[in-house]
């Protein structure tokens, strides 16, 4: 958004002609300017070369939503069932840690990775049932809940210094922000909600 309040105006591409039949966690490496998402759905994992153009399409065994760079040759994929170690030269995918695995109802959804290197994890009922949800920290191999009672967990993200959280629940059209310590990040007080006119996704 540009000072006077208007909303910046930024050339698009189609990056891909293959639709998602539920897209979700889009991610950009930088080390390699390729981007990446996900259809939930299809169990798909999309690699993008943006230098190139080239686009290859993973077929994953897991329902995949979102993924983290660990190295040059591995990911941290989220899964529906556990967080899995995926090997980029061949997809070989080794469990990590496990994530809900024995509630059957939720899967994961959104996630971002905060500057300290937390990995912030969504999970929501695979019908998106009310309140079935929950958003956990991955710290230092420990893996932690923040929130529970999420029904659609969205849009996380965090300003650059690491000093603040946002996440919306779509499910309730809200909009929550919190005051986080930048290095580990543990919260510091209670989230503060926000009351959207309209929310669809994140």
């Amino acid at each position: 958004m540009s000072d006077d309040g208007e909303m910046e105006q930024v050339p698009t591409v189609v990056l891909c002609d293959e639709r998602c039949r539920l897209g979700e966690g889009p991610t950009y490496d930088a080390t390699t300017d390729t981007a990446w998402w996900f259809d939930i759905v299809g169990r798909k994992l999309f690699e993008a070369r943006l230098g190139t153009g080239r686009i290859t399409i993973h077929s994953l065994d897991a329902v995949g939503s979102a993924l983290g760079r660990i190295d040059a040759h591995r990911q941290l994929l989220v899964a529906d069932d556990g967080l899995y170690v995926r090997d980029t030269a061949d997809g070989r995918m080794t469990l990590y840690l496990p994530l809900e695995a024995d509630n059957a109802a939720t899967r994961s959804n959104d996630a971002r990775v905060h500057p300290s290197g937390t990995f912030w994890i969504g999970t929501m009922g695979r019908q998106a049932e009310r309140g079935l949800g929950a958003i956990y920290a991955l710290h230092r191999g420990e893996l932690s809940l923040l929130y529970g009672q999420i029904t659609i967990p969205n849009a996380i993200c965090f300003s650059p210094d690491g000093a603040t959280g946002y996440f919306a629940d779509t499910g309730k059209n809200v909009l929550f922000r919190v005051d986080l310590d930048p290095a580990t990040p543990r919260t510091r007080g209670s989230a503060l909600r926000s009351r959207l006119s309209s929310c669809s996704g994140s």
